[in-house]
């Protein structure tokens, strides 16, 4: 697989296996902080998900559990950016 950047970073880098994606403290502090409104997004929306299995992690979260954190934080922004850019 060639990396885009091959031509532009040293092979040492463009290369290097324990790259991290950018890392966000949403999934709990922003969600049950400022961000809180997204928990309240239209997940029906999100029609090609199991509409069964996404209100039973939200119901989760909003009930205090933090297991699926991340998750709903991927289900709250893909909701925004469908919401705002579809």
């Amino acid at each position: 697989m060639r990396s885009a950047l091959q031509n532009v970073l040293p092979p040492k880098i463009a290369w290097r296996k324990d790259k991290k994606g950018f890392v966000t403290p949403g999934e709990v502090k922003w969600l049950r902080g400022p961000l809180a409104h997204l928990i309240e997004s239209d997940f029906n929306k999100l029609d090609f998900l199991n509409q069964h299995k996404v209100k039973r992690i939200i119901t989760d979260y909003k009930n205090g559990d933090n297991s699926q954190a991340l998750l709903v934080w991927r289900l709250c922004t893909l909701a925004y950016w469908q919401k705002h850019f579809c």
